[in-house]
């Protein structure tokens, strides 16, 4: 639905929680130069990935796509949790994963 809104009027209203923002084609063109799993490979400091189990926005493919890229990464999935994480348990585990997360790395 999204990607036929951003091909027909060039932008795309995204919801996220209570918020709502707009994004344009130049936006995801943008990110897509980064060639963000190109890169990756080249971060040395620690890093958590968290992704929610019924994440509809993101796949969780891309995440294990980046995982490979840099096998050090700590890739977290919570199930039954959404793209934002902010509701209910989703919300209670992500805010532990990452308190235990920066206590193991700094």
């Amino acid at each position: 639905k999204e990607k036929k809104e951003l091909h027909d009027k060039g932008k795309v209203q995204i919801h996220l929680g209570q918020t709502h923002h707009t994004l344009t084609k130049k936006f995801f063109e943008a990110f897509e130069k980064q060639k963000v799993l190109k890169n990756a490979s080249k971060i040395n400091a620690p890093i958590l990935l968290i992704h929610g189990s019924e994440d509809h926005t993101i796949p969780i493919e891309e995440s294990k796509a980046v995982k490979k890229q840099i096998p050090t990464l700590k890739l977290t999935v919570i199930e039954g949790g959404t793209h934002t994480l902010m509701k209910g348990k989703s919300a209670e585990i992500l805010i532990s994963t990452i308190i235990q997360w920066l206590q193991q790395n700094f």
